[in-house]
């Protein structure tokens, strides 16, 4: 990564600046995320996805109709 994230004693473990501003991104990302899995599963089952369809025009008529 080539930032300290963490400042570290005995004691405790706080942020730095670096690692408050990874946070902050890490948690848009993982926000995303997760709709985004869901979409995945949703598409998976079937659940959401493009159906396409197409007919053909009956016996003995022109296959382009006028308006």
């Amino acid at each position: 990564m080539g930032a300290r994230l963490l400042e570290r004693d005995n004691r405790r473990v706080v942020l730095t600046a670096a690692g408050t501003a990874f946070l902050q991104d890490a948690r848009r990302m993982l926000a995303l995320a997760e709709p985004a899995s869901v979409t995945a599963r949703r598409v998976s089952c079937g659940d959401r996805g493009l159906v396409a369809a197409a007919s053909r025009p009956p016996p003995g008529t022109a296959p382009w109709a006028p308006c």
